[in-house]
């Protein structure tokens, strides 16, 4: 019985492993999907860094979504964007993971020197639009100014 157990264990570590191709077929089909699925989201952030790198505020204000835009007036994009150092380069989205959720694609990842980045964008009929940037836990993108309130005599 001994013998029978080793002859058994040669033969099977002897014996290569023959790989499964329609699995590896499936997982590279699976991951080509992905990069499908997260194209035209990647492509909004490239156009709207190279345009921030490039000071084309018009072109970047443009890549926003109405929910951000409806907020947030171009003179005022235009006058913060301008001196945020974090738009001054263009720099690499590392992907880590993205969440399609409730109409918001957002993708987390590593943006550089610049820490970890979470953009959420929103598709519309003029595709994907960028409603938020936040970086390292802060909001990157000027925020609206609110109308303040006068005091009122009571």
């Amino acid at each position: 019985m001994k013998a029978l157990a080793l002859l058994i264990a040669v033969v099977l570590v002897g014996c290569p492993v023959k790989p499964d191709k329609d699995k590896e077929r499936r997982i590279e089909e699976f991951k080509a999907a992905i990069r499908a699925q997260r194209e035209p989201y990647m492509k909004t952030i490239a156009d709207f860094l190279d345009a921030t790198s490039k000071k084309d505020f018009d072109r970047a204000y443009g890549l926003l979504s109405p929910s951000y835009t409806n907020m947030v007036t171009r003179e005022q994009f235009v006058a913060a964007i301008a001196t945020n150092k974090n738009f001054e380069r263009q720099v690499v989205l590392d992907v880590h993971k993205t969440v399609n959720q409730g109409g918001t694609f957002t993708i987390t990842g590593s943006f550089g020197d610049l820490g970890r980045a979470e953009i959420s964008l929103v598709d519309t009929a003029n595709g994907p639009r960028i409603s938020a940037i936040v970086l390292g836990g802060i909001p990157a993108l000027p925020l609206p100014t609110l109308p303040t309130v006068g005091s009122a005599a009571h």
